[in-house]
């Protein structure tokens, strides 16, 4: 039906049913009330005809429910005249899980419902029909295909797959012990599922654990993690970075997540340095939502000296993370011995590990992917990987200055 139509039809459904057992609804609502017929870059086009819209919904008999995907396209003068307005957010992580579990209808089991529910763009819908073609084709890996067919569908849709593993997971090896800094980590951990209120800024050299902190921290006090990177909140689109930055709040406080944001000198640079006016409306969003946020925000960065001044005052605490001691480095070079199954290291090795001053648990990592396809024999093969992964920093400090 054409829009002319539709009104035609909504006319006449008000003049012929009884308003005391009726409601009608009408969805798609936008179709109607946008007439930006322009193009990308056309001005708003005013709406024709708003007297008439405007006495429809004002002297209405029957009561309607208007539906829309895009109230942005519906001019204020008409939101105005509706008696309630409601945003339908997307559930909670929580009740996506519910919503899996029913209409998968038994086929996938509680981890991989866990997994998928991370993701909020898996309508029930999708669900329904993702369980309907399962069902006709009986594979022989029911989740496996499940994955599969839901993943093509919502790359069709412009959204990104599921992800492999949750963001709250953490390497075996992880332990607090590890983190070289000059606070007492386990009393401010304890400090915080106590409180359940904390921002917190991170900040020191890459690979020093400040993220994987983050995590832990969300897993000590049993709550689920949401972790935003650049990528994440940054877009093309004047404006809209604003309006991410300010989802990533709603969001956490709607789950009720620790909210870890990497790199946040992208969004809280010096406003006194910027150069663009998008780079202040970006921190200014940002120190207003910090402001508001009745929950745990972890906020990292490799720079703090680029933070904007009155971020500062807004962090409960700063804490900065250095290169592992001596004896750190041992301890986890022992741990991912012990993980690899390989011989136990001698002294020699030992005293090579602790006289390395700039190791982190990045480098470890680091090995350790690179051993997927470069297996390490013994503990000397292990030492060289990390010497090598030194050696690049020292490498990237002496191009520094003129």
């Amino acid at each position: 039906m054409s829009d002319r139509e539709r009104i035609d039809a909504y006319k006449l459904a008000q003049s012929l049913l009884s308003s005391k057992n009726s409601v009608l609804l009408y969805d798609e609502a936008e179709d109607m009330f946008d007439s930006d017929q322009g193009g990308l870059f056309t001005p708003r086009i005013k709406q024709d005809g708003k007297a008439w819209i405007n006495k429809m919904l004002e002297t209405n008999d029957i009561p309607t429910i208007w539906i829309t995907n895009d109230i942005g396209s519906i001019d204020n003068a008409i939101i105005r005249r509706f008696d309630i307005n409601i945003e339908v957010k997307i559930p909670q992580k929580s009740h996506r899980i519910k919503m899996l579990k029913k209409y998968s209808k038994g086929k996938l089991d509680d981890e991989t419902i866990a997994q998928f529910a991370t993701h909020k763009q898996i309508a029930p819908s999708l669900i329904s029909s993702t369980a309907k073609v399962v069902d006709s084709i009986k594979p022989k890996f029911v989740a496996k295909t499940f994955k599969h067919i839901l993943n093509n569908t919502l790359q069709a849709q412009g959204y990104k797959r599921i992800k492999e593993h949750t963001i709250g997971d953490l390497p075996q090896t992880y332990s607090t012990k590890l983190i070289n800094t000059t606070a007492d980590i386990d009393s401010i951990t304890k400090g915080i599922k106590t409180h359940h209120n904390a921002r917190v800024c991170l900040y020191g050299v890459p690979g020093t654990g400040k993220s994987a902190y983050g995590r832990y921290i969300a897993q000590y006090i049993e709550k689920p993690v949401i972790l935003k990177k650049p990528s994440d909140l940054q877009s093309k689109w004047l404006g809209e970075c604003e309006k991410n930055i300010a989802r990533a709040f709603e969001e956490a406080a709607d789950e009720k997540s620790v909210l870890i944001f990497d790199e946040v000198d992208n969004f809280l640079g010096d406003r006194s340095t910027a150069r663009q006016r998008w780079e202040i409306s970006q921190a200014n969003e940002m120190l207003v939502q910090m402001e508001n946020f009745d929950g745990v925000f972890v906020a990292t960065t490799n720079l703090l000296s680029n933070l904007d001044k009155a971020s500062m005052r807004r962090f409960d605490l700063k804490l900065e993370f250095k290169y592992l001691e001596p004896y750190q480095s041992w301890r986890l070079f022992c741990l991912f011995a012990k993980q690899f199954g390989i011989d136990k290291p001698t002294k020699a090795t030992q005293h090579i590990i602790k006289s390395m001053t700039q190791l982190t648990p990045g480098d470890f990592t680091a090995v350790q992917r690179q051993s997927r396809f470069r297996p390490i024999k013994d503990a000397n093969e292990l030492c060289d990987r990390l010497v090598d992964e030194i050696s690049h920093k020292e490498e990237q400090c002496l191009k520094i200055g003129f």
